[in-house]
C-alpha cells in the first residue's frame, strides 16, 4: 500500500550511508527555514547545523541520470545561492548537496 511504499522511502533515505550523518539527532536541523538574501527569500530543504560546518541539502524528486544540463545549472545556481547566504551568518565552513531521491538515491556535492 501507498503508507508502506512511503515508510520504506524513507527508511532507505535516512539510512543511505551518504544521507546517514545528516539525520543525526546530535545535530541541529532547519527544514525549510526561509533565509534572507540580498532581498530574496531562499528556502534550503534541510540545513544540518555541525560542530564544524554547515550543510545544505536541497532534495529532488527525479533521478540523477535523467537530469539535463540546463536543470543542473539551476539547482548549481540555488545551492550556490544557499550557501553564499550561510556562510555570512554562520563562522563556519558551509557544504551544499543535491539529494536526488527517485530511483537509486545520489548525493551531489555542489
Amino acid at each position: 500500500n501507498d503508507v508502506e511504499d512511503l515508510r520504506s522511502q524513507l527508511q532507505k533515505i535516512i539510512h543511505h550511508p551518504d544521507l546517514s550523518g545528516f539525520f543525526s539527532v546530535t545535530h541541529t536541523i532547519r527544514n525549510e527555514k526561509s533565509i534572507l538574501h540580498n532581498g530574496h527569500i531562499l528556502r534550503p530543504d534541510r540545513i544540518v547545523e555541525m560542530p564544524d560546518k554547515i550543510v545544505i541539502i536541497d532534495y529532488k524528486l527525479s533521478e540523477h541520470k535523467c537530469l539535463s544540463e540546463k536543470a543542473l545549472h539551476t539547482y548549481s545556481g540555488q545551492i550556490e545561492s544557499y550557501k553564499e547566504a550561510l556562510s555570512m551568518l554562520y563562522n563556519k565552513q558551509v557544504e551544499g548537496y543535491l539529494a536526488f531521491l527517485k530511483g537509486d538515491i545520489k548525493l551531489l556535492k555542489i
